[in-house]
């Protein structure tokens, strides 16, 4: 098991931006490449956002295919979340599989509608 630690791979104890998010999101896709489970650890985060999060694990929910929640659950651990950070984690797959899901709702409406597909 591949431990990324978060404070270390933003150099930051403030996850708050998304680009630290995409930063992180890439290097879990990139562990992933190379078969590897993988525990995110965000020991000494002391500050959480959502638009970190949704960059960080949203979009894992954009491409269910490739790494739904079963696949998630099994090779993605979360370590050292601090208790009042939780439900944010809720709240943002909450909204990203609500958004996927309109998004790939939407787009094979206007495919069927309007281009024939």
């Amino acid at each position: 098991m591949k431990t990324i630690t978060v404070h270390t791979l933003i150099n930051s104890k403030f996850a708050v931006k998304t680009e630290d998010g995409d930063l992180v999101y890439r290097k879990i896709i990139e562990e992933f490449s190379q078969s590897k489970n993988i525990k995110l650890d965000f020991s000494d985060i002391f500050l959480m956002t959502t638009a970190f999060l949704n960059a960080a694990i949203g979009q894992f929910y954009s491409n269910d295919s490739l790494y739904n929640q079963e696949f998630l659950s099994k090779h993605l651990e979360l370590a050292n979340v601090q208790k009042e950070d939780l439900p944010l984690f809720k709240l943002v797959i909450e909204r990203a599989k609500e958004y996927f899901k309109e998004r790939n709702d939407l787009d094979n409406f206007i495919n069927s509608n309007f281009y024939g597909a």
